[in-house]
């Protein structure tokens, strides 16, 4: 009776502990119910962990606990899967004897991590171990830390990962309301879908869902948020790669036979796994809001922050109107608007954007000399004229490419494909340079400084920022293909630090512009005025894109609206889009 007790003692105060009574120490293990599953809750999310490791979460609105996912026992995937040696491991047994509690310092602050350890148990029986690393943080209650490590238990055989799969969910709106059809939700996909026949980089990153839905979210296509949101009056979830350095990734949201909402974070990696080896999964974050895409936007911000990403300030001439000679795309002269220099400052125009037409060819940025027949002298005389009037110049060019000239006197900088060939990219005679070698970096250095120094910019519309390709160039000796996707950030920091150098006050704008998509915030922490790009539906695209940008970015941000329509020859306008 005496041993009864006690253990019933035990088991009260894993219970009490696991509520968040008490500070639990780094060997609490948690003691599954009769079912087998294990709870981890904080004051507004709860996650149920079945014995396979599907999951359940529960968010707390007010009085109520909702959930827009389907039953853990109807569920038809495991939330952390694989595909090993060309096989489905969806199959795992949880190993609760393992199964540890602990407090944490991370990056985010104070929190509680739950450690779940399980082996897979289908065809690849007891080969595979998955251990689950779950945070929930004292300062962002909304939502979960969630990282899959895998480790090959085979004595001897060598595994081959082709694919993991994180947070893999199933969303239903008739579970908080039961009146609703299963997929009637609102969606942000954060590399968005194409629309439009002009090219693939036109997409929209916010739609209802219709019965039709199905959107690959590839991040490997296009610039963008790793965030994928699901929303509806009820509430809202999101799932958010939230690593440090860009990961390429596929987010689809598809709409199955069911008329279920299927989301998930894809990884193909290829990656060898000998006996005893690991890999991880990416850092991922699941978060439950109320209203729509700006809170867990705002959120992934500030996760994002936390680990060093903090949005850059733009001077105040960057807040000011402005003008722009886009209104007549690449058949602008010298005269468009400097005969009106009077009148800009009269409507409170502070800056005149000198955008695509001003060089020859993409890629090798040089004065065209069929517009500036005196070369970089009368570049710079040209813009000495409307500093004169007291006016800033912001110009045009896309960093990360080499035209001709510079791919003839650079190869060794050149991405090639698989098939050894090198990358064009839509801007006419250009290829994709290789941003892992320090050498294309250092280019964009000096090219920042001529920009600058030599022409007397006052800013930058970088435009056409999407993605750097995977690199098989073998003279760059990347231990991963993938090391260039990662690595174009790098030119944006280089340009950002270069800029900030010989402009000490911070005078200068950095626009980032990805024609038609929505910026990664990779690249958006290295500029200070992002740019609505090219917007597909115009004004809707837009709000919704400025509104994107002011969760991202805070309050305070510039956003520029990159779709201007002639008026009048001379003043192709805009009106309070950021």
């Amino acid at each position: 009776m005496i041993r009864l007790s006690i253990w019933i003692m035990i088991i009260l105060g894993h219970l009490i502990l696991f509520a968040g009574c008490q500070k639990p120490s780094s060997d609490d293990a948690l003691i599954p119910d009769q079912n087998g599953k294990i709870t981890f809750a904080n004051k507004v999310i709860s996650i149920e962990i079945d014995p396979s490791t599907k999951m359940n979460f529960t968010f707390r609105k007010g009085e109520k606990n909702l959930s827009l996912l389907v039953p853990a026992g109807e569920t038809l995937q495991t939330p952390h899967t694989l595909i090993v040696n060309g096989e489905v491991v969806d199959d795992f047994l949880m190993q609760t004897d393992k199964t540890r509690l602990a407090e944490v310092q991370t990056e985010f602050g104070a929190g509680k991590l739950l450690q779940v350890y399980a082996v897979s148990t289908d065809n690849l029986q007891q080969t595979i171990q998955k251990e689950l690393q779950i945070t929930l943080l004292e300062k962002y209650p909304d939502l979960a830390l969630i990282k899959a490590v895998y480790t090959n238990l085979h004595p001897q055989q060598t595994l081959v990962i082709e694919q993991i799969n994180s947070n893999v969910f199933q969303l239903d709106r008739r579970q908080v309301n039961s009146g609703e059809v299963p997929h009637n939700f609102w969606n942000f996909s954060g590399f968005g879908k194409i629309i439009g026949g002009k090219h693939q980089n036109i997409r929209v990153n916010v739609l209802p869902i219709s019965a039709d839905t199905d959107i690959p979210n590839n991040s490997e296509e296009i610039s963008g948020v790793p965030l994928v949101d699901i929303w509806a009056p009820e509430m809202g979830m999101a799932i958010a790669c939230i690593e440090k350095r860009a990961h390429i990734l596929k987010m689809p949201v598809k709409v199955d036979k069911e008329r279920i909402v299927n989301i998930s974070i894809i990884e193909s990696p290829e990656i060898i796994l000998k006996s005893g080896e690991s890999f991880s999964a990416v850092n991922t974050a699941v978060i439950f809001h109320s209203l729509d895409y700006f809170n867990p936007l705002n959120r992934y911000a500030q996760l994002m922050a936390d680990q060093g990403m903090v949005p850059k300030p733009c001077p105040d001439f960057g807040y000011a109107p402005f003008w722009c000679n886009w209104g007549y795309r690449t058949e602008w002269s010298l005269e468009h608007g400097l005969d009106r220099l009077d009148e800009f400052k009269a409507l409170g125009i502070k800056t005149i954007t000198i955008d695509d037409g001003w060089f020859d060819e993409y890629g090798d940025w040089y004065a065209s000399p069929r517009r500036f027949p005196g070369g970089d002298e009368q570049l710079r005389e040209w813009v000495e004229k409307i500093h004169a009037a007291g006016l800033k110049v912001v110009f045009w060019w896309v960093p990360g490419i080499g035209g001709p000239r510079t791919a003839e006197e650079h190869p060794e900088w050149l991405i090639l494909d698989k098939s050894g060939e090198k990358i064009s990219i839509h801007w006419k005679n250009s290829f994709m340079l290789c941003p892992s070698l320090p050498e294309v970096v250092e280019h964009h250095r000096k090219l920042t400084e001529k920009f600058i120094s030599e022409y007397g910019f006052d800013g930058f519309k970088m435009d056409g920022i999407y993605v750097a390709p995977r690199c098989y160039n073998p003279a760059h000796h990347h231990a991963d293909p993938a090391e260039s996707y990662a690595d174009y950030e790098d030119i944006f920091k280089a340009i950002y630090e270069t800029a900030m150098r010989l402009k000490p006050e911070g005078d200068f704008v950095l626009g980032m512009c990805p024609c038609g998509s929505f910026c990664s915030p990779y690249y958006l922490q290295w500029g200070n005025r992002p740019v609505t790009a090219d917007p597909p539906q115009r004004a809707l695209t837009t709000r919704y894109r400025v509104k994107a940008y002011k969760a991202l970015l805070g309050p305070q941000s510039s956003v520029d609206n990159d779709f201007r329509e002639r008026y009048n020859d001379y003043f192709p306008v805009e009106f309070g889009c950021g």
